[in-house]
Parts: structure tokens; C-alpha cells; sequence
């Protein structure tokens, strides 16, 4: 049974629809006919939470193929209404993005010599022997999301690489506080927050081993789901983009050391901006594509397939066949499309770029005229040129509109950083707080050896590896968030911060806790404040739902203050 048509968007360019008869003339019936069905939703558990949740719920929907946290879903609920959902447990993600876990961790990954065995082999095919590999076997240490807001990819890869640490960068400052909050509330405590123009990362050579650049694009992959795309979508749009992104190329090449891999996405099906830009970013840089263990079917298996279309049942059951990426080979391009007609996700580009090991010259030498290397910071130095002061103020692809999480769409509280104008003059010093201070802390996270850190009266932790990391980080660029921020230091006390309830290293029993129903969960996310339970202690008090914290109340007698941050409360 097919979905019905979804009639509340508008019909698709002229001029698009012509490009799509001549890209795919076999099958641009299928292709468009899709486009006008109802998109499917997908959510990718949080493998770090959703074993925590009291009575151990089995995971919703069905799989998707690629990634072993993914499920699609039968329906879309309200999320805001779900209090998991802001507990962390789970991302709202677009299906196709969570194919870079494929990349990176499935069978086959890019960065091991041998197939590795990550999920049942009914869900993905395996790679054939004769199938060339990466020669980038070293385990990351530090990765870079170049454009990562609102987080879906950057919450990924913090939990498939938790010894690594991930940088996430957003150039837009008003896209910064959703990416913020999605991160603090992932929990990992492994992501640092950055707002800076990818020309700044030059001042970085060779530090990150992978960089992954899901680039702002025409958003012709999300024709199924948003009106408002098709609407403001123009040719003269796409190469605009597509002049866009081989700045931003330009700016994060330098950054990614020898043998490191640059993974580049959009979410758009245009050549110009996905095989034309990696045949232009080869030429100039000598780096090479690296093939990527798919599981892809073949052509004549899935055109004999019956009502292959969108919505068919092939299509609603295909968490259990292999799935129907469409590998895209040009000369020494090899990308990977998703396309409507074959994958029950949006539109989607994926290529992994291999950087040579034997630096020379040209490895840099970019073309000023074709890559228009000055033209990203003068479109967006503007949108850069403040910062969020550390006082008390916090789908997944198209990037050419506003991203945001749920119901949380402001600035969180204390974020932190300094303008990117002063970032290359030497960052705030990143302070040893005084024993008495970490005394008060000493039972309150568990886990790996962690570097404790204050800016002013904000407390922090993080990684003792990825504090090196930091120090020079914060020296180059604008650091908004790093690690996990435990309190704030208030006349000699450290007071819990919000942050510190979604820590996934959080010791629960060193506070006192609330079990709240979800009546009161949400009572509590509004901000309203709790009754006090009965013989409860005053002070602090951990709000824990399903066995997932919330955030913090304070009794003071009277009355459970609540300090839920008020930029995330949901307003429904």
C-alpha cells in the first residue's frame, strides 16, 4: 500500500524537473513521483541512555538499514511532549545522514584494513574482497564537524568515537544555541562548541584526523518534507552554493593532517554541488576518494522489484533488505546518493576524500578564481562577529535554512566563548580550580580520568587527554562550550548546573533524587515548580524520569525552586 499524495506542497521547479529527465532519464518518473509522497520520520537512540531507561523499553519502529541506532518510525508524535526526548535518550534524525555510522563503523569502515563485524549481516551487506580500502587506519583522536548545527551528525559521531574529541563548528551565531543544547544534552562530555568561519581553522594544521562537511546546499533533498524549499529553490541559488562550498573546502583543507579523511555531504542531488566539487577539490588538492562498503544492491534487482516507488511496502520494510544506496562514479569520483524513488529517506550526498600522506606544495595550491576563496567570509563574517558572554543568557540536512531541536530554540545559560575578531590572540586561561573546590565535586561524576577547568566562576570537565586538545583549540578559535560544565562556583560552593544532570559520567547517588510521573516531567520542563515530597531534604535534588535526569531542584523549605533553563523550556 502506497502512502497518499502529500498535497500540501507546491509543485517542483520547471527548471528542476528538466535537470532531473536528463540526470536520471530511466527513472526520472519514479524519482519525481516520490518526491510528492509524505516524508518518513527516523530517530537515532542515544546508545549511552536508552539502556538506562527504567523498565528497559524495546526500541520503536523498525530499523534503518544503516545505522544501528536508527529506527523509523509509523507515525510522527510530539516530541516536545516526550520527556525522553529531553532527557536525551533519543535525536530526531533524518535516516540518511545516519549513513555516515555506516562510513565510519559499519562493516568494511573506512578507517580499518579489515571488515569489521558491527551489527547483524541481515541488516548490511559486507564488503567483497576485492573492494579497495582507506589506508587511514589510525583511530581518531580528533574530529572536526565543520557545519554542525543543529548536531544530529556531531551527537553521532561523540558516541561512535568517545575516546576522540569532536569539534563542532557553526558559523551562524543563531544556529550556535541549538547545537549547544543538543550536545550538553547527548551527554558525552567529548564536544567542543565553536563558532568560528572555516577560513579560521587554517590556524590549525594537520590537527583533526577526520572533518566532515555537511555542506550549506540548495536543499533539493528536502522537497518531500519542506514546502519552503521548493519554493526558494533557483538555479542561480545552486551555484551560489555550489561557489559557497568550495570556499569552505578551501578554508578546512589545511586543518586535516596526512592520510586524513574529509567526509563531504549535502543534502541536495544538484552535480554541481556534489561531483563537480569533489572532481574540483581532487584536482586541487591531489587527495583521492575513498570507496565506501555500501551494501548496495543491484540495478536490474531493484528496477524488477514490484511497485518500487516511495511509500511501497519494498520501501517500508527495507530495514530488513539490503539497502538501495546508488554509488556515483565519474572518473575518480566515487560519491553515494540517496535517492526518493530507492531509499526511505531524504535526499542525500555522501564522499569520503583521502588527504595524500606526502605533503607538497600543490597539496594547498587552490585555485583562487574557481574556489572564490574570500567569499565565504563575506557573506557571513557579520553573522560571526559577536559572542555569547559567560554570563547568565543556550532533520538534520539543509543548511540553506534555520536548523532547530524540538521545542528548545534559545540560548542556553552561561555559554561561553570570546568574539572570533580576538581568536588568535592567545584564549582565556583555562584555570586549575582550588582543593576545596574539588573536594565539593569529588563524588559527583564516575568514568575515565577527567581534567577539571574554570572560566571565572563557570566549573568544567573534560577528557585528561583532551585537555591538551583544548588549551590549543581555545588559543585559535572561539570556543562557546567544551566538555561538560559540572557548576558554578558561588561564594566558595559549587552550585549544580544544568549540564551536569545530562552527563552520562553523573554519579546519581550522590544527590538526593525526585522520580517525577510524566505529568510532572512536564511540569517541571515548563518550569513550573514541583511540590515537596515528603521529608525530603533541603537542597539540591536531582529530577529523574523513567531513570533519566532532567535537571535540578532546590528545596528551600516552602517550595521546590525549579532551575530548568529557561531558554529550553518547552512553551506547550
Amino acid at each position: 500500500m502506497s502512502f497518499p499524495k502529500n498535497k500540501d506542497i507546491p509543485a517542483l521547479p520547471d527548471t528542476f524537473a528538466r535537470r532531473i529527465r536528463e540526470q536520471f532519464p530511466d527513472e526520472h518518473r519514479a524519482f519525481t513521483s516520490a518526491l510528492d509522497q509524505p516524508p518518513r520520520t527516523s530517530i537515532r537512540l542515544n546508545p549511552h541512555k536508552w539502556g538506562r531507561i527504567r523498565h528497559r523499553p524495546d526500541p520503536p519502529g523498525e530499523p534503518v538499514p544503516w545505522s544501528l541506532n536508527g529506527r523509523f518510525l509509523s507515525e510522527r508524535p510530539s516530541f516536545t511532549l516526550d520527556p525522553l526526548f529531553h532527557a536525551g535518550s533519543y535525536y530526531v534524525q533524518e535516516a540518511s545522514s545516519m549513513f555516515l555510522e555506516r562510513v565510519l563503523a559499519g562493516p568494511g569502515s573506512v578507517l580499518h584494513n579489515e571488515p569489521a563485524d558491527n551489527g547483524p549481516d541481515d541488516t548490511v551487506g559486507r564488503r567483497s574482497a576485492e573492494t579497495p580500502l582507506s589506508k587511514s587506519t589510525k583511530a581518531p583522536s580528533a574530529i572536526l564537524d565543520a557545519c554542525a548545527s543543529p548536531g544530529g551528525k556531531t551527537t553521532l559521531l561523540a558516541s561512535l568515537f568517545p575516546d576522540a574529541l569532536v569539534v563542532a563548528n557553526e558559523v551562524i551565531r543563531s544556529r550556535v544555541p541549538p547545537l549547544m543544547e543538543n550536545s550538553i544534552k547527548w551527554g558525552t562530555g567529548n564536544i567542543v562548541v565553536t563558532q568560528n568561519n572555516p577560513s579560521h581553522f587554517g590556524g590549525l594544521p594537520g590537527f583533526f584526523d577526520i572533518i566532515l562537511t555537511d555542506a550549506p546546499c540548495s536543499g533539493e533533498g528536502l522537497f518531500r518534507k519542506d514546502p519552503a524549499a521548493r519554493r526558494e529553490w533557483t538555479p542561480e541559488n545552486a551555484r551560489h552554493c555550489s561557489m559557497r562550498q568550495r570556499s569552505i573546502l578551501t578554508g578546512l583543507w589545511p586543518s586535516l593532517r596526512p592520510g586524513g579523511l574529509l567526509i563531504y555531504t549535502t543534502c541536495t542531488f544538484n552535480p554541481e554541488e556534489n561531483e563537480l566539487n569533489i572532481a574540483w577539490l581532487l584536482d586541487q588538492t591531489g587527495g583521492e576518494c575513498v570507496r565506501v562498503d555500501a551494501g548496495i544492491r543491484n540495478d536490474a534487482d531493484i528496477r524488477s522489484e514490484p511497485n518500487n516507488q516511495a511509500g511501497s511496502n519494498a520501501n517500508r520494510n527495507a530495514s530488513r533488505q539490503l539497502n538501495s544506496v546508488q554509488e556515483l562514479t565519474q572518473g575518480r569520483v566515487i560519491g553515494y546518493g540517496f535517492h526518493p524513488h530507492r531509499t526511505p529517506g531524504e535526499g542525500f550526498f555522501l564522499s569520503v576524500i583521502r588527504k595524500p600522506d606526502l605533503l607538497t606544495h600543490s597539496s594547498h595550491n587552490f585555485d583562487e578564481n574557481s574556489s572564490n576563496k574570500s567569499f565565504y567570509s563575506r557573506s557571513y563574517d557579520a553573522n560571526i562577529s559577536g559572542s555569547v558572554s559567560g554570563a547568565d543568557n543556550r532533520s538534520e540536512s539543509g543548511r540553506s535554512r534555520s536548523r532547530k531541536r524540538g521545542g528548545s530554540r534559545r540560548t542556553p545559560p552561561g555559554a561561553s566563548g570570546r568574539s572570533s575578531a580576538d581568536r588568535q590572540s592567545g584564549g582565556p586561561e583555562l584555570l586549575t580550580p582550588e582543593a576545596n573546590i574539588l573536594a565539593q565535586t569529588a563524588d559527583w561524576f564516575t568514568g575515565d580520568p577527567f581534567t577539571w577547568y574554570h572560566l571565572g566562576e563557570r566549573l568544567f570537565r573534560i577528557r585528561a587527554a583532551h585537555f591538551p586538545l583544548l588549551q590549543h583549540l581555545s588559543q585559535i578559535l572561539s570556543v562557546r562550550h567544551a566538555g561538560s560544565e559540572a557548576g558554578r562556583i558561588l561564594r566558595n560552593q559549587v552550585i549544580p548546573v544544568a549540564a551536569a544532570a545530562f552527563d552520562i559520567h553523573l554519579n546519581p547517588s550522590a544527590f538526593p533524587a525526585i522520580n517525577v510521573s510524566r505529568d510532572d516531567a512536564l511540569r517541571y520542563l515548563r518550569r513550573e515548580n514541583l511540590p515537596v515530597p515528603p521529608e525530603a531534604p533541603a537542597g539540591w535534588h536531582l529530577v529523574v524520569y523513567e531513570g533519566l535526569p532532567l535537571g535540578w531542584t532546590k528545596n528551600i523549605g516552602r517550595r521546590m525552586n525549579n532551575y530548568y533553563p529557561a531558554e529550553w523550556r518547552i512553551r506547550k
